[in-house]
């Protein structure tokens, strides 16, 4: 009987024995790749994580610090205690604050609070307790002589189409009928003659004016207003352009001036094919205004998106004599970005609203939007030399 070859009592043998020994040698090769990965993720965590951990204290260390000398104790090196909101909670305890060093301007002050279940409190800097001014108040503005407020409520909690005026020394609270529905903003004129409130779904919303005297509906239009005196100011102006825009009706904006007594206007600024205006702020008798423009052989839009490119400009308001003004971005924002500082390894936001107190100059009511509801905010009072006083959370802040 022949012997059988071993070798070929099954074809599939010489195949798979190499095969076995290239993927165990793989399978090497592979845990020790990720072995090496993951160390070496390892090493730069921990040297990201060391180095954000000393610029962090670093930035306490170079710079005047708000917490104070002690806030410096929880994140030294061989603490167990390191979290960003270890440093919010001193900076909101207001422990390091000397009450000495805040002028009795601001210590007097009151600010008004408006919280996500529509109530408005009074509150003054470094006191605890809150005064409850108003309940079921959905938007509101304060007069500019400080004596009354006036108020919406809800439409859709509610059901109510009203605006009211509370008057803050008779405690009394007079209505005033629209019949208009989702009002989102109210402010009064400048000398407090009449209340304008803007009403309606889409991004521009339309303005009612109302005297104060009598409640009766004097003007309306399109847009909110942008006060040059106590009876007139500037409004967003719409006019049919052949190069159409994409956004709203593909109308071009320009700026008209309103008169909201006789409800007269006049058109400051016309949209140009190339060229639309958007007013931004008036300034020493002068309209602030963004300019967007394209070329000449462009549309307004392209495969890429918008071809529009920005800059700024002034106006003045009588002679509409033109004065660029590029910078104004960097204006404006210079002492937004110089506050800024002082938060940014302390809360992560994404905006910053300011508001220097009408009685003292370089004291700020800083309300730091942290995104998502617009009550999502922080609340503190900045003094010239970085005097930092926590006011409140979750709510949305006004000096009054």
């Amino acid at each position: 009987m022949e012997t059988p070859d071993i070798n070929n009592l099954n074809p599939q043998v010489n195949e798979e024995i190499p095969v076995k020994k290239k993927s165990k040698k793989f399978l090497i090769i592979t845990l020790s790749f990720i072995g090496i990965l993951g160390l070496t993720f390892l090493i730069f965590l921990y040297m990201g994580y060391t180095r954000s951990k000393f610029l962090y204290l670093d930035y306490f260390t170079k710079r005047p610090n708000p917490l104070g000398n002690d806030a410096l104790d929880w994140g030294k090196p061989g603490t167990e205690d390191f979290s960003m909101q270890s440093t919010l909670d001193i900076l909101n305890s207001n422990q390091n604050v000397n009450k000495d060093d805040i002028p009795e301007e601001i210590l007097n002050s009151e600010i008004l609070l408006h919280t996500s279940d529509n109530k408005i409190y009074s509150v003054k800097p470094l006191e605890e307790e809150k005064e409850l001014v108003l309940d079921q108040v959905d938007t509101f503005s304060v007069s500019n002589d400080k004596s009354k407020i006036a108020f919406s409520k809800n439409y859709h909690d509610e059901g109510d189409m009203n605006f009211y005026i509370y008057d803050l020394e008779t405690k009394e609270i007079r209505q005033y009928s629209t019949g208009s529905v989702f009002q989102r903003g109210i402010i009064w004129s400048p000398d407090d003659s009449y209340l304008l409130v803007n009403f309606g779904t889409g991004p521009d919303g339309n303005t009612e004016v109302y005297s104060i005297n009598t409640g009766e509906k004097v003007c309306s239009f399109l847009n909110d207003i942008l006060w040059i005196n106590d009876v007139e100011g500037f409004k967003g102006y719409y006019s049919e352009v052949s190069k159409m825009r994409p956004w709203g009706m593909g109308d071009g904006i320009g700026v008209a001036k309103i008169n909201i007594e006789t409800c007269n206007s006049e058109v400051f600024l016309s949209a140009e094919e190339n060229v639309d205006y958007w007013r931004i702020s008036v300034l020493n008798e002068e309209l602030v205004v963004k300019k967007d423009f394209i070329e000449e052989d462009e549309e307004w839009w392209g495969e890429n998106g918008s071809n529009s490119q920005s800059t700024y400009e002034k106006y003045n308001i009588q002679t509409k004599e033109m004065t660029p003004y590029p910078n104004y971005e960097e204006v404006r924002d210079e002492k937004r970005n110089e506050i800024g500082k002082l938060f940014s390894d302390v809360l992560e936001y994404e905006y910053i609203y300011l508001s220097e107190n009408e009685n003292l100059e370089g004291w700020y009511l800083v309300s730091i939007y942290t995104g998502s509801s617009v009550f999502n905010r922080e609340i503190y009072v900045v003094g010239p030399n970085d005097e930092i006083i926590y006011i409140d959370s979750n709510v949305i802040g006004r000096w009054f």
